[in-house]
């Protein structure tokens, strides 16, 4: 191989490798966890039992979400909080509708420019939670319960099917999401998030057969102004 062609693709390996670097996620940062006010000489639960959850850091590495062990904190007081790093400062709790106990993962995703971060907590059956955190000067400006918007537009197409409730504390259950493009996905200008949501009373095959009301959600949410750009219900019943 002839010394010019040699250099030329040893410069080309170079510019992949560093193509693939940059846009890696940033590292998992050394950050020593600790809960805030902790009275001297009594264990901190914080240092104890979170951790900082995987692939939630800020493309900036200046924020994350820290989650809790399981086998460590109860479900009942667990929380996901955002948190900003090296120093530590708690800046906000990601509460979603239902307790610890029956999640399964949670999703985050953040604007380039990390002035937003969108979270997505995955339940047994689907999401549970969509909460949008706005960020300005290292603090949380808007903290929206997207998931409570969600359910106030898809009640009315529920309370008409006339069908019984999932429990006595939801009428219905969001199902799936766990496939590209289902749920939550925060657009890459960082200024829309787009919706993509099933919902059901009943997920459970039923025997012998039920009456069931499915609706389906799809809309568009603007980030600078804080409303619904687009947004559809659709929605059926049958027996199952």
């Amino acid at each position: 191989m002839k010394p010019r062609r040699l250099w030329t693709l040893v410069w080309l390996a170079s510019a992949v490798f560093s193509l693939a670097v940059d846009e890696s996620p940033a590292p998992v940062p050394d950050v020593e966890i600790h809960g805030p006010n902790v009275r001297p000489g009594y264990p901190d639960a914080f240092a104890f039992g979170y951790h900082v959850a995987d692939d939630s850091i800020s493309p900036d590495g200046k924020y994350a979400f820290i989650s809790p062990n399981l086998h460590r904190v109860g479900y009942e007081v667990a929380r996901d909080f955002l948190v900003a790093l090296k120093p530590l400062r708690f800046l906000a709790v990601n509460e979603a509708e239902t307790s610890y106990d029956i999640r399964n993962t949670t999703i985050v995703e953040w604007a380039k420019d990390n002035s937003a971060v969108v979270v997505t907590v995955q339940g047994k059956w689907g999401p549970v939670g969509f909460t949008l955190f706005e960020l300005q000067d290292g603090r949380v400006k808007r903290q929206t319960n997207l998931y409570a918007e969600i359910v106030r537009l898809l009640e009315p197409a529920y309370q008409k099917a006339r069908v019984e409730p999932w429990n006595d504390l939801s009428h219905f259950n969001f199902v799936g999401g766990k496939e590209i493009g289902e749920g939550a996905h925060l657009e890459t200008d960082g200024r829309q998030i787009r919706f993509d949501v099933d919902a059901t009373n009943n997920p459970k095959p039923m025997e012998p057969p039920v009456k069931k009301w499915s609706g389906h959600f799809e809309g568009t949410w603007s980030i600078p102004e804080a409303r619904w750009l687009t947004r559809k219900v659709t929605s059926e019943t049958h027996r199952g």
